[in-house]
């Protein structure tokens, strides 16, 4: 104990124990830190982070209230305070940290998805989407977000505009397989075969493993015309399938083309 009554020390202290991984052992430097310097945000911020680390949901949230408490304007503790409740579900209180965030730096894009995550996981779709669009507006290359809109546009039936929204998040990161296998899907159920056809075979490429995804493929082939391919891709998503519901629709599809008796 070469620092007993210096905050400063033991904050220090604490996180170089973090970083190599001792979290416990931090956790106690940063409480001591924080009994000797009651009115320093940091101790509490970092041991927030540290409990959060260690999925001490509850623990972590009261350290960054704490935090939140002794610096109000500091947006990082507000976020982690927002984000601790997110993973908690307790939805209306990470929106009240996201809204206060917001107040102290409008033109972050990040703030603002994360509102729309929380929104959208309490069923509000309608301001969900344009806590999206800004953050959209705001940094127009992030496909996450474009992929979070397309999804909430289609849970409210708005087929176009997710279309539209899964096409640009495509279009930004053309490796992301659920943007191609949202397309497939809603391509296929509006009969427009070969675009769903190229979305299925590129989420395919790119998630090879989907079992989602190869049920898609499989009927887009059969409706191609690609019989034997769209047989195999079925059998395969049948292996890959752990849901019995999907399972059986799988089956069913097989049972009728005469690739399975019944």
């Amino acid at each position: 104990e070469e620092h007993p009554d210096n905050p400063g020390a033991r904050l220090f202290l604490g996180l170089t124990l973090a970083q190599v991984g001792d979290l416990d052992g931090a956790s106690r430097e940063y409480k001591e830190s924080a009994r000797l310097a009651p009115d320093d945000p940091f101790p509490h911020y970092f041991h927030g982070q540290a409990l959060h680390t260690l999925d001490r949901l509850d623990m972590a949230i009261r350290e960054y209230r704490e935090a939140v408490k002794l610096a109000p304007q500091d947006v990082r503790m507000r976020l982690n305070l927002g984000s601790a409740y997110y993973e908690q579900g307790i939805f209306e209180s990470a929106i009240a940290q996201y809204r206060e965030a917001l107040k102290l730096n409008p033109g972050d894009a990040y703030i603002h998805y994360n509102l729309g995550l929380a929104l959208a996981d309490q069923g509000r779709f309608e301001p969900a989407i344009a806590a999206y669009k800004e953050s959209a507006r705001l940094n127009p290359t992030d496909p996450l977000v474009r992929y979070a809109l397309g999804v909430v546009q289609e849970t409210k039936g708005r087929v176009n505009e997710a279309i539209g929204e899964f096409e640009a998040a495509a279009q930004l990161a053309p490796t992301m397989a659920a943007a191609h296998a949202k397309l497939g899907w809603l391509y296929y159920n509006k009969n427009q075969v070969p675009q769903a056809l190229e979305h299925f075979e590129k989420a395919s490429r790119h998630d090879p493993d989907d079992a989602q995804t190869l049920h898609g493929l499989g009927l887009a082939k059969l409706a191609s015309g690609k019989k034997d391919e769209g047989i195999l891709s079925l059998k395969q998503a049948y292996q890959k399938e752990e849901r019995e519901d999907k399972k059986r629709l799988i089956r069913s599809v097989l049972v009728k083309v005469g690739a399975l008796s019944h």
